[in-house]
């Protein structure tokens, strides 16, 4: 987890090779021009100040009992956590329905669901199957929630997780 602005500078300027002056740039340029984004990082930081805890869509609380401290820094830290809960908390909450209901429709295939990571699905797939399940993962995947905006699904396969 990134920690301070200042991290995240430095992850910006590490990773794409650039001075941390021109990565501060670069965020500053980000939400100058999705101001909307900004709007919302502030707004879930006021209500759960407000609220002492944040909410997913789904309506899954996260408190946030750092955000009461004196401690600056476990302030930081809530604030932090605030912008970040919503997101991944959502993220988390729509591949868990996700899991649920792609192992309902492959009741009766000799494939298997094996494991989750962050926002990917592995199966154990028998080839027979490959074609069907990556149909049915992708239907499923992509209307197991119904947001504003479309949930978009990728698929692969391989002999390991590499190559996939």
């Amino acid at each position: 987890m990134i920690e301070t602005k200042e991290d995240l500078v430095g992850k910006i300027s590490e990773s794409i090779n650039i001075t941390p002056f021109e990565a501060n740039m670069y965020i500053m340029k980000y939400f100058n021009n999705h101001f909307k984004v900004r709007e919302f990082l502030d707004k879930v930081i006021i209500d759960a100040k407000n609220n002492g805890y944040t909410k997913t869509l789904f309506n899954r609380v996260r408190y946030i009992p750092e955000l009461q401290s004196s401690n600056k820094n476990l302030i930081g830290f809530g604030e932090r956590t605030a912008m970040n809960a919503p997101i991944q908390g959502t993220a988390a909450d729509i591949i868990k329905k996700a899991m649920v209901k792609v192992s309902e429709v492959m009741k009766g295939m000799k494939s298997i669901l094996i494991a989750q990571v962050h926002d990917e699905l592995l199966f154990d797939v028998y080839p027979d199957e490959l074609e069907k399940l990556q149909k049915i993962v992708k239907e499923t995947m992509e209307t197991v929630v119904e947001l504003k905006v479309p949930l978009l699904v990728d698929g692969g396969a391989g002999d390991n997780w590499l190559e996939s």
